[in-house]
């Protein structure tokens, strides 16, 4: 992450400003019937397994900028905030299982649900060393954040547990559409 700043907006009101004014722009520049065909992806929730904010504080995030988008953009795709899918696996089912419900509750159910997978180990180190070897990575202390797997096929066997496992139960037929394994 090199110098990286991981962090939320401190003010969501100012937040949904923000997402407000640069879906403007972009729908002056492009074109409003361009804009609501494209996709936007919502900031990482993977930072969540990591510590560098609460799922309280990532929830209310999600909700703000996908009513900002919404409001403006009907028809345009909105992916989840990226998943650490190695991570959701080892100990994040509370994690996926709180989100997929937060957003069928509140109503701010993604349309595609967006996954991130470094084919990396995480059973071989705690979670409280992979949150110290990413600051130490940030720090360019030279240290990967988890050892990497042995697996050739990670990525689809993740993808595939977590989307039987988590997904497709807590969605039901929110979902179900936008389920591609």
């Amino acid at each position: 992450f090199d110098d990286a700043y991981i962090q939320l907006p401190s003010d969501l009101n100012k937040w949904e400003v923000v997402v407000d004014h640069v879906l403007e722009h972009l729908m002056d520049r492009y074109g409003a019937e361009n804009v609501e065909k494209w996709r936007f992806s919502i900031f990482s929730a993977l930072f969540v397994s990591y510590g560098m904010f609460s799922m309280e504080e990532y929830l209310a995030y999600h909700r703000c900028t996908w009513n900002a988008i919404r409001k403006r953009l009907t028809n345009a795709k909105i992916i989840s905030g990226a998943l650490d899918s190695g991570r959701l696996i080892l100990d994040g089912e509370e994690i996926l299982t709180r989100y997929l419900e937060y957003c069928r509750e509140e109503r701010c159910m993604p349309d595609e649900i967006g996954l991130q997978d470094f084919a990396v180990d995480y059973s071989r180190i705690a979670a409280e060393d992979t949150a110290e070897r990413l600051m130490d990575r940030m720090l360019e202390m030279g240290r990967e954040p988890a050892p990497p797997g042995d697996d050739p096929d990670i990525l689809r066997h993740h993808v595939g547990y977590l989307a039987l496992s988590f997904i497709a139960p807590v969605c039901a037929n929110d979902c179900s559409n936008h389920l591609i394994i």
